[in-house]
Formats: C-alpha cells, structure tokens, sequence
C-alpha cells in the first residue's frame, strides 16, 4: 500500500505496523461487510492503546470511516465495511489522532482541497479576521450520501474545548460543545454536488484554542471529525509606566527613560478577545546595538475576555538600544490541536514598528517593517507613485547607507504557498534585508519569498586590483 497512514485521522507512531487488503473473491461489491483484523503484540507500537484502536478503509484515493465493534488486545473488529470498491480495499489500525474522531455524524466538514469522494480530512488551523472556505459532506452508514435533502443548512463554529458531556454517535457531537463562535446559514435548494457543497464562513473576531464545524439540517447533524485552532494574526507589544514596572519605550537612540542592564520593565503583549496562550520572546528575533543581547521574564497567560499578557519583570542583558524584530514574540502552544503539517506558521510581534504585506503576485510575495515614528509621516498615497528611498532622503531627510541581504531555501507556509499559488511546503527562496540609516541603526526589514521555479538568483564575479592585489567583486543580479 502507497498511501501512508498520515494521511488518515490514525496516528501513524501510535498504530499496528501491519496492512490489511481485502481481494474481492467472492465479496459483493457495495456491500457492507463486519471483519476481525487480527495482530501480535509485535506489530503494536509502544504507547499505543489498543483500546482506543479504529479501523479506517483506503480505495485507491481516500481513506474511509467504519463503525468500531471492539477494540481489543490483540485484535479488532469493525463493521460498516462499505463501500468495498472493485480491485483491492486497503485497511489500517491505530489510535485516532489526538481530538480526531472516526466516526462521522450525518455530516463531516473538511479542506476543500480533500479529494472528491471522501467522508474524512482534516481542516488546518484558521485566523481571526479571516474568512475561509469548508467543504461539507453529506454522510450515511459511512460513505457519502449522494443524494441529501436541499432544504437549509446552519454551519456553526464552536468551541470543542470541553470535554465532559456525551458523545453522541449519531451526530460525533458532544453535549457540553453548546459555544457558538461563529454561525452561518445556507439557504434552502443547497446546491449539492455529489453529495458535497463549500461553505465560506464569515470571519471569526475570536480566537479559539479548539474549534470544529458543526451542521444542522433539520434533525440531521454532524461535528467535524477534525478539530482545529482559529489563532490571532499577532501581538502587538507595548510598554507602559500604567501597568506596573517601568515603560522601556522611547523612539530615539538616546534619553530617557535610562534602564540599567538587569534592571526590571514591562512589556504587554496584546492580541484579541479568546487567546488565552502564555508568550515567549524568541531572543534570536532581538535587534541591538552596538551589540544584540537576551530579553529574560515571562509574561503571565492572557486573559480570554481580553486576550492581553503582561509581566513586569523582563530584563535585558547588554547595554546600549534594543528592539524586537518580527516574530520576537510568540505562541507557538495555542494550536497545539493541529497537527504540524495542519498549522499556519508565524505569528508578528510589533514594538515602535508595524507590518505590512505587499500586494500580492503570482512570482513572489513581501512583507516589510520600519519604525512607527518615521511610517507616520509618509503619506499613503505617495507610496502608489513615487519610490519609498526616494521619499526617505529627499523628504525626510534619511539617508539609508547600508544593507546586509541574506538568501536561503524554505518551504513555504500556508500564506506563502496561498500568495504565490503553490502547495504548502513547496520550496521558495526566502531573501531578507535589513538596511541601516546613518549611526548604524536599523531600519527597515525587508522578506521576499520567490517562487523557484519562477526567479534565478547569480552572482558575477569581477576581478579588481586594488592597492596592488587582486580581488573579487561581486555583481548580483535577480530576475524572473
């Protein structure tokens, strides 16, 4: 079998190491089928509880729920085998991924990037004040059901925190999932396709550490097998003498307030009404002069009501100015109910600077940071027309002296691969250039990601003789 287990709600580190094929010699195609799938202690991976164990069907493209019987030591047994499809039916035990599900109520809820024909995916972790789209499918005795009524539909996004309550087999739903996050109506003559339709759900104003789709027609419902997580877009970090401590912020390279090294100051990480994470400063993303040195401190856990986290106890460790450069605060526990390969990656931390996105193109895409103080006094629509360098030494007096570029190969992340109109994952050229202004202070962060397959990066070398020896200079060119 080529599919992997990962590819299924079944933990693949915590399964049986075996497969089963069912040869239809004698099976009835489209018939429900009960089987026993039989193993040795050998074949289980340590941890697994084969108590939780499910069985889950592959017909050569998807991977398909059955109805648990029992789940025992050293076997176990399903029924709702259906549908067997002509040629070889696949079949894979384990624990079901933590907050997945097997057994779908009338409807399941997904990627709309899952194959057609599916019953089970997975959906990724979403953000606050974004809209997405969901594929929901309509679900009998395991397989879809092609032909559902058309009468309306409520797409509700709840919280799926709790954990108390009753599992009901019928809809996969709990009985203490009661929190609507966000809620959506079809109206009726839904236009099913093959027993499948996409919804866009409107963009949530709240976080959610733990989320799932949940639709109702009429008596008929269904929770997502698949929960995720619908995070903040950022922080923004403050500092401020009114919520204790001492405010570390000023805008210059000199006066007060004046820190001594190890001395206390607060900072405040805001973010929106639901996160209630613990963040971290990533001392890697900490910019200072004349030498970068280490933020220490914790911030308390955020309030839900406000999703705001403070401490008033953070020190640095060198002397001289210091600031935090994106991604120096972050959260990376909040979407610990998605899978790694569910998540979108990459929170922003802003002090004294802000973010903004490029417009988008099909080659590459860019995002870039510059103080507050100075982004204040561009006006918007200058940037349509005249060169942002331009603006900086002609208008306000900056001169930008230096830059220090660095290249390197990643795989792109969910907004990336979204920007550039790639898959997740796939390679791209990542390019970051942070450029100083006179005294050596930084200004301007610059990150461009570029699509391999589009842009070439070369570098010519030229031979020059200078004070009598002979050198290299470099000539850089990048081009589509």
């Amino acid at each position: 079998m080529t599919t992997p287990i990962p590819s299924t709600g079944i933990d693949a580190n915590n399964s049986v190491n075996r497969f089963w094929r069912f040869n239809n010699s004698g099976l009835t195609i489209g018939t429900a089928v009960s089987a026993t799938f039989t193993f040795v202690a050998g074949d289980v991976d340590a941890g697994a509880n084969t108590a939780n164990f499910i069985v889950q069907r592959y017909d050569g493209t998807n991977w398909n729920p059955t109805t648990l019987v029992a789940a025992n030591p050293l076997n176990t047994q399903a029924s709702n085998v259906t549908l067997l499809v002509a040629g070889n039916n696949d079949f894979a035990v384990g624990d079901p991924l933590v907050g997945f599900n097997g057994g779908p109520g009338a409807f399941n809820a997904f990627e709309t990037t899952t194959p057609a024909g599916a019953v089970l995916g997975r959906l990724y972790t979403k953000l606050v004040g974004a809209a997405f789209t969901v594929s929901i499918v309509a679900v009998s005795n395991n397989t879809v059901n092609a032909a559902p009524p058309t009468t309306a539909l409520t797409v509700d996004v709840i919280d799926a925190s709790p954990v108390g309550g009753t599992l009901t087999a019928a809809s996969n739903c709990r009985t203490t999932w009661v929190t609507v996050i966000q809620t959506q109506t079809m109206p009726a003559a839904v236009a099913w396709a093959s027993g499948r339709v996409n919804v866009t759900i409107t963009a949530p104003a709240k976080a959610v550490r733990n989320a799932r789709i949940r639709v109702t027609q009429g008596a008929n419902v269904g929770c997502s097998t698949d929960n995720f997580s619908i995070r903040p877009t950022g922080f923004t970090i403050t500092t401020s003498a009114a919520t204790g401590g001492i405010a570390a912020s000023q805008t210059g390279t000199s006066g007060a307030p004046t820190i001594k090294t190890g001395a206390s100051f607060n900072l405040t990480a805001s973010s929106v009404v639901g996160y209630d994470g613990t963040p971290v400063v990533d001392n890697t993303k900490i910019v200072g002069t004349p030498t970068a040195g280490n933020i220490g401190g914790v911030f308390a856990a955020a309030s839900v009501l406000t999703g705001t986290a403070s401490g008033n106890a953070f020190y640095y460790s060198e002397v001289g100015n210091v600031g935090l450069s994106t991604d120096a605060v972050v959260d990376s526990g909040f979407t610990s109910v998605d899978q790694t390969t569910d998540c979108v990656v990459s929170s922003t931390s802003r002090l004294s600077r802000t973010r903004s996105s490029a417009k988008a193109v099909t080659e590459a895409t860019l995002a870039s940071s510059r103080p507050t103080a100075i982004g204040q006094r561009i006006r918007p629509k200058e940037l349509y027309s005249v060169p942002l360098l331009k603006i900086l030494q002609t208008q306000l007096g900056i001169q930008i002296v230096r830059a220090q570029e660095t290249i390197d190969a990643v795989p792109a992340d969910p907004d990336v691969a979204h920007r550039l109109g790639i898959t997740v994952l796939h390679p791209v050229m990542h390019m970051r250039r942070i450029m100083f202004t006179t005294g050596d202070r930084p200004f301007e962060v610059v990150e461009t990601f570029y699509r391999a397959d589009k842009y070439h990066y070369s570098v010519n070398l030229v031979r020059v003789k200078r004070k009598g020896k002979w050198k290299w200079k470099t000539e850089v060119e990048t081009s589509a």
